[in-house]
């Protein structure tokens, strides 16, 4: 699940225990950071544009948690690899986040971990 050229796709599938259905997430690099449903890219700060892509999302009122409401974009500046996330909002069961990294196209690992799920992403520099 290493990137070894300038653009990869990498698909891992997690379950969740309420709902018993599979979601779907992948990985890959992208040249903008268009969010599906818009037209113009964002801009993202950093050398390459990680897309971290979530299949099969349920939104806010569909799950009864709340929508993430904090800043946006995330940034901390002790992270080595990572310049800045980009959140969006689930459209069409979807929801991306891009990831603007400090170097072009490193490495990458995508992992499903459970209670709570979720996904971890390893950029290796």
């Amino acid at each position: 699940m290493a990137c070894t050229s300038n653009v990869t796709t990498d698909s891992i599938a997690s379950s969740t225990t309420s709902a018993a259905r599979t979601h779907l997430a992948g990985a890959e690099y992208v040249s903008e950071a268009t969010q599906r449903g818009q037209e113009t890219a964002a801009r993202i700060q950093g050398r390459s544009i990680l897309q971290i892509y979530f299949f099969d999302t349920d939104s806010a009122a569909e799950s009864g948690i709340a929508a993430y409401n904090g800043p946006d974009p995330l940034s901390d500046p002790a992270a080595y690899s990572v310049v800045e996330v980009h959140l969006t909002p689930n459209y069409e069961r979807g929801t991306q986040s891009f990831v603007g990294l400090r170097t072009d196209y490193p490495q990458f690992q995508v992992t499903t971990l459970i209670e709570p799920t979720r996904i971890a992403v390893d950029i290796h520099d």
